[in-house]
């Protein structure tokens, strides 16, 4: 049961992301850190949802943006270690 509340909550949460996504990538190409650390947990659940669902077509293509995500942050000097993720991160992003 821990598995499926567990896909349920990500998926959840990648909903709310998807909703403001484009919000939130206009904030990370300019380096706002808050929407780098939203654009890397969109990327590595959407990864683990495509490896649940045995999607490898859709993993390819997501490859080459979580890519440069994390070549982007990692020239900013932020960890790339994601072990978190709060919902209230993304309110700031429903205004814009």
């Amino acid at each position: 049961m821990k598995e499926a509340i567990y896909g349920w909550q990500l998926k959840r949460n990648l909903m709310h992301i998807s909703n403001v996504l484009r919000q939130v990538k206009e904030q990370a190409e300019v380096n706002n850190t808050e929407a780098l650390q939203i654009l890397r947990f969109y990327h590595l659940g959407l990864e683990q949802m495509h490896k649940l669902d045995d999607n490898n077509h859709a993993l390819v293509d997501l490859m080459a943006e979580k890519h440069a995500t994390e070549t982007q942050m990692g020239a900013l000097g932020l960890s790339l270690e994601q072990i978190s993720f709060d919902p209230a991160w993304i309110e700031a992003y429903k205004t814009l």
